[in-house]
């Protein structure tokens, strides 16, 4: 029974890796850091939008995931 489960492992986690494209993992942690981004907005708390937001805002730009959501200028 554990060889079984041991092959079933091994062949989601083969699955897996071929799904994660670095396209969807950028998807997956632009929808992650938007859902965060939305919770600190919707916050009565201030500390939270100017200390973990500038943090996010500098994590897209490093992993070069724009934030869809929001407009983007020209050029």
């Amino acid at each position: 029974m554990s060889n079984l489960l041991i092959e079933l492992i091994k062949t989601f986690v083969g699955v897996l890796r071929k799904k994660l494209t670095p396209d969807v993992v950028k998807e997956i942690i632009d929808a992650t850091f938007d859902t965060i981004e939305g919770k600190i907005k919707r916050s009565k708390t201030q500390w939270d939008d100017r200390l973990i937001l500038p943090i996010l805002e500098g994590l897209r730009a490093g992993l070069n995931i724009p934030d869809d959501d929001e407009p983007t200028s020209p050029g």
